[in-house]
């Protein structure tokens, strides 16, 4: 009705944009979505607001909770198939380093770096560690008899 009482065409625009965007705000309104950096490719939204109701449930519903359970392991493992088929499938002939990682990324797996701990050496000190053990393997040789190659 506001559109066509509008005597110009920039009104009736500018009231069709209102109108418009009031409707949408009442039939889809807006809803908060909490992404994380750490959060898996596969990981959606729905997957998300399942899992928060799964936990609400489990204080309240048994019933409920077991329901939900069920729920989201099936949803999380359609995505994970999903996204596998979608995304990572075709690394496989394509690009081997990138499906490794996606695959390592997929299961949970990174690669961290060994903490070899020393008595009086900073663990951060790679050098200082590298001689320690130089000088203990070069110990534990120098004690051995020395090999007799006559026989």
């Amino acid at each position: 009705p506001e559109v066509y009482s509008a005597p110009t065409a920039s009104e009736k625009c500018r009231a069709m944009h209102t109108t418009l965007l009031s409707q949408m705000d009442h039939f889809f309104p807006p809803k908060v979505v909490r992404l994380h950096h750490q959060d898996k490719p596969w990981m959606t939204p729905d997957i998300k607001v399942l899992i928060r109701q799964r936990q609400q449930a489990f204080t309240s519903d048994p019933d409920v909770w077991k329901y939900l359970r069920n729920k989201t392991q099936r949803m999380i493992k359609a995505a994970k198939k999903e996204h596998y088929n979608s995304r990572v499938k075709s690394l496989k002939r394509e690009n081997a380093a990138q499906w490794h990682k996606e695959i390592k990324s997929m299961a949970n797996i990174s690669r961290t770096e060994p903490v070899i701990h020393i008595e009086g050496i900073d663990p951060g000190n790679k050098l200082g560690i590298a001689n320690e053990i130089n000088k203990t393997l070069a110990s534990v040789i120098q004690s051995l008899p020395p090999i007799d190659l006559s026989s």
